[in-house]
């Protein structure tokens, strides 16, 4: 399975939120899926809640701290089937947002 990521920051009123950005998933396959993200600060994981995506649907964390965000992709009705799994994603000062896909070789995270 190849993943591709790449990342785009958009203003939205999110952005203006103290403690971090937002970063919006669109899940464009047929399958449920699920994301879960983490920032190492301190040498600690410091994780976000699991995002349930129905296929077709949007969703995303709030309150995201700076720096390297890891996303893993799970299968919604399997979560032990991992799609992808840790892609490091930069996070900065402004959101971000994303678009899930199928492609042949398997899933891609990608900017719109």
């Amino acid at each position: 399975m190849i993943c591709v990521a790449m990342a785009a920051s958009f203003p939205t009123a999110a952005r203006a939120q103290k403690g971090g950005v937002a970063v919006g998933f669109k899940n464009e396959t047929k399958l449920p899926l699920v994301v879960q993200g983490y920032t190492v600060i301190g040498k600690m994981k410091k994780a976000g809640m699991a995002i349930a995506i129905p296929p077709n649907k949007t969703l995303g964390e709030i309150n995201v701290p700076a720096g390297i965000r890891y996303y893993s992709v799970y299968d919604g009705n399997m979560p032990n089937k991992v799609y992808i799994s840790e892609l490091a994603v930069p996070v900065m000062n402004m959101d971000v947002y994303m678009i899930i896909r199928s492609t042949p070789k398997g899933l891609v995270l990608q900017t719109p």
